[in-house]
């Protein structure tokens, strides 16, 4: 598929890589962008580059798959998450998809260990926890 969703932290053709919800001037410089499509005439660096440069002269931009179905547009004006939103907010943290995809891989890790050592760092943490809430009484 030459189209895709929503813009991507990397090659699509990378496993690793996930989809971006919400693109911001810090994005730019996090986002490993891959080769251009032999369909396309830019690639997505090209047309992330226009995105901000709209948004950064107060129009709005989605980047989003609008050969997916045919209510795309119609769910973007209606503020489903469709696409990837640009903005120039950022955030001191994290971004919410970063976020999302670490507790996903800290989940995984968890599974993989056996019931007494789960129970040990959920013990741990609530001592932790307790302990701070102790210091700021």
């Amino acid at each position: 598929q030459w189209y895709q969703r929503r813009v991507r932290a990397g090659p699509p053709e990378d496993p690793g890589s996930r989809l971006i919800e919400t693109f911001n001037p810090q994005s730019m410089m996090e986002v490993k962008f891959g080769e251009k499509s032999s369909v396309g005439r830019g690639g997505m660096a090209s047309k992330c580059t226009a995105a901000m440069w709209a948004v950064e002269n107060s129009v709005s931009v989605v980047i989003a798959n609008g050969m997916s179905r045919s209510s795309t547009i119609t769910d973007i004006v209606a503020g489903k998450k469709v696409g990837t939103y640009f903005s120039l907010e950022t955030s001191d943290g994290p971004s919410m998809e970063t976020q999302a995809h670490m507790a996903r891989l800290g989940g995984r890790a968890l599974a993989a260990l056996s019931a007494d050592n789960r129970a040990k760092i959920v013990n741990n943490l609530a001592e932790l926890l307790i302990k701070e809430a102790d210091s700021n009484s």
